[in-house]
């Protein structure tokens, strides 16, 4: 399984994960001194919980609830953990998947993509990069 996986591979998925924490620290600009427990909210479609703090890292929850008018989309969730010392960011969880490996044979009994992690870490990456570029910033704890 190790010998699929290149340096490319880990030069794009460190590319990316950086991208992902920079993103992250435009759109959350004031997250740092929020404490455990504290919400973001864009509107009433899209929330961040910081669900853990440690000295080099930090665990949010993202919610994206979707619209009424798409009733059978499920609300989408992902678990991101930030490595503050490494200046990277990377989902932990998506779904109802607790733990996403870096790669899956395939086929699989829950039928991953190969590729999956990097799938879900690149959804997030773009989604990011879309709120940045409609001038959205979660200003604000709503609470704590």
């Amino acid at each position: 399984m190790l010998a699929r996986i290149t340096k490319e591979y880990f030069h794009n998925q460190t590319c990316l994960y950086e991208g992902i924490y920079a993103r992250l620290q435009h759109l959350l600009c004031n997250m740092q001194d929020a404490p455990t427990g504290a919400c973001y909210a864009i509107g009433s479609q899209i929330g961040f919980r910081i669900l853990e703090r440690h000295k080099y890292t930090t665990i949010l929850l993202l919610t994206i609830r979707m619209p009424a008018a798409a009733p059978l989309i499920p609300d989408l969730e992902m678990g991101i953990r930030l490595y503050h010392d490494a200046g990277v960011a990377e989902v932990q969880s998506y779904q109802n998947n607790k733990y996403i490996q870096p790669d899956y044979d395939y086929p699989n009994p829950r039928m991953h993509q190969p590729d999956e992690k990097h799938q879900v870490n690149r959804l997030l990456y773009e989604w990011l990069d879309y709120c940045l570029r409609q001038g959205r910033r979660l200003p604000a704890s709503l609470s704590g």
